[in-house]
């Protein structure tokens, strides 16, 4: 166990959390990082935490407001960021935190601490796939982590691609490192949930603001409205079309309510509805109120979750849905794979391939205002079995006492795993095993260096199934909607992909074939021809009949 002195002091080097993003929903990393802080404040067990800010001034109004506001929160305390040094020399800390994985930052101001003891820790509230990030993972590496050091990461899934970024690195860009590689500890620790305010409420408001009828089962989704860090909506709503054709009288009518903050997605949105004609059957709602989004959870009957990106590393808005008693239709993607159990929801299919070696090689090309591009093209190779998404919620549907249960199952998971005094009291125990560890550690040197991404080693993990050679695919003999040829919808994409390929695979496999005879039948190279054929099973054209 730690010294008596040492959990009563939690250092953060992170700016002090914002209390106010403005009046629309909040989504994403920072608002994570507000629940976080503000569950920190209310259930952690340190009597003073204390920030440093690069700009104190300006954090003072914030400061005040959050004491006034958040319970727990005036025990919070803001330093300049150079005072950190002498400030830490001479207070006791159970941990040096940081979120946004920025472990090397801390490893580097404790080593401006003259005999250090005391362990570093970060909360990876983001999604490990910018490759701009790899140095920093390098800097984990050869930066002086010592025992107790720790990354904690937000599922399993999330952790496996640090490692597997770690392994990549040592293999590749650390290969000749001249000192020992120190890999910290990595550990487990969902988000969390405030189950007092994420709860079940009517949604009687919304059902009718929103003009959905008594009988209709309600499907929505709430979340990012964006293809490059969320997930793609043409092939869903193409297979919802379909889905509605197949309708019966005595079903109760399908409806699906997307919403969220809109990142530009509007206009296509509104394209594909009107393309696909389901104005009658779906409800756009972009930026909804944030004071609105748990009515708007309480209109639905399910709960639509299918990312196909590598930057979407758990879905909080999951989270939200289960604390609102909705049964879950999500990808078997990320950190859903832990969060949807079979007694809350049903997770579709997710398929994948050795489709993007050529992004990683390019990954350094990309500046940090392309990255969105970069992770648009690698979603688009990332293909969910949106048919099995439609079956699923026909099943719930179908199945009114199984849909019931299962949003009272998810109720309960969220209060008894995800609620978060349950959360925060892990951490507690974290820094306590730190600490412990630290207490003996040797300082070491810090260093750094630059590397590329390695999207395809690092998220094989991600989908159901990896396409291999013995895996056979089959035309789904299926007529292109007019409007919408055998192309990308989205520009940038569009240039990675050949239509005279796109017909060739579709000939190809007009009857079931292996995807090693479709290797043996072209020239391209091998990640080439699996991103088209991907593409064209994420667009519902082909699917796979044997895996």
């Amino acid at each position: 166990m730690p010294s008596p002195a040492a959990p009563h002091t939690l250092a953060l080097l992170t700016p002090l959390p914002s209390l106010d993003m403005g009046s629309g929903p909040h989504w994403g990393s920072k608002f994570v990082a507000i629940a976080y802080f503000q569950a920190l404040f209310r259930y952690g067990p340190f009597d003073r935490y204390l920030f440093f800010a690069a700009a104190r001034g300006s954090t003072r109004p914030r400061l005040d407001a959050m004491h006034q506001r958040w319970p727990g929160a005036d025990r919070a305390e803001v330093f300049p960021l150079v005072a950190l040094p002498a400030v830490l020399a001479e207070t006791p800390i159970a941990a040096l935190h940081t979120i946004e994985n920025h472990l090397h930052a801390a490893i580097y101001a404790r080593s401006l601490v003259p005999g250090a003891r005391f362990p570093v820790t970060a909360s990876a509230f983001t999604s490990p796939s910018y490759h701009a990030k790899m140095p920093e993972y390098g800097q984990d590496l050869t930066g002086g982590a010592r025992p107790g050091d720790t990354v904690i990461c937000m599922s399993d899934c999330q952790q496996t691609v640090l490692h597997s970024y770690y392994d990549h690195l040592a293999e590749t860009s650390l290969a000749g490192w001249p000192q020992p590689l120190v890999r910290p500890q990595t550990r487990t620790v969902w988000l969390g949930i405030d189950v007092e305010q994420y709860r079940p409420v009517s949604g009687a408001a919304w059902r009718q603001r929103l003009s959905l009828p008594a009988e209709a089962f309600v499907v929505l989704s709430l979340g990012r409205l964006s293809p490059t860090d969320k997930m793609d909506w043409e092939p869903v709503l193409r297979e919802f079309a379909e889905t509605l054709a197949g309708e019966t009288p005595d079903q109760r009518p399908l409806y699906l309510v997307l919403a969220g903050n809109d990142q530009g997605y509007r206009r296509s949105l509104e394209h594909w509805i009107q393309g696909y004609g389901l104005q009658e059957r779906v409800r756009l709602v972009p930026d909804p109120p944030e004071s609105e989004k748990i009515a708007l959870l309480g209109a639905a009957d399910c709960f639509l979750a299918l990312p196909d990106n590598p930057q979407e590393a758990f879905g909080y808005s999951v989270l939200e849905a289960m604390a609102c008693g909705l049964p879950i239709v999500a990808a078997d993607w990320n950190g859903l794979k832990e969060t949807v159990t079979p007694d809350v929801g049903i997770r579709i299919p997710t398929y994948w391939g050795p489709a993007v070696d050529r992004f990683d090689r390019l990954s350094p090309l990309y500046r940090a205002t392309e990255m969105p591009l970069l992770h648009l093209a690698v979603a688009q190779s990332v293909a969910v079995d949106v048919a099995a998404a439609w079956e699923a919620v026909d099943v719930l549907r179908r199945e009114p006492a199984r849909c019931l249960a299962m949003g009272r199952a998810a109720r309960t998971r969220a209060v008894t795993v995800f609620a978060w005094p349950l959360i925060i009291a892990a951490y507690a125990q974290i820094w306590a095993e730190s600490a412990a560890q630290a207490a003996t550690a040797v300082p070491s040197a810090e260093a750094g260096l630059h590397w590329q991404s390695a999207y395809g080693r690092a998220f094989r993990h991600y989908p159901s199934h990896w396409l291999a050679p013995e895996t056979v695919v089959v035309n789904r003999q299926r007529r292109l909607h007019p409007s919408l040829p055998l192309q990308s919808s989205y520009p940038n994409v569009a240039d990675l992909l050949d239509s005279e390929l796109l017909t060739r695979l579709m000939i190809a496999s007009s009857t079931p074939v292996s995807v090693a005879e479709l290797l043996e039948t072209g020239h391209e190279d091998s990640d080439v021809l699996h991103y088209h054929l991907l593409w064209l099973i994420k667009q519902g054209l082909v699917k796979v009949e044997t895996i």
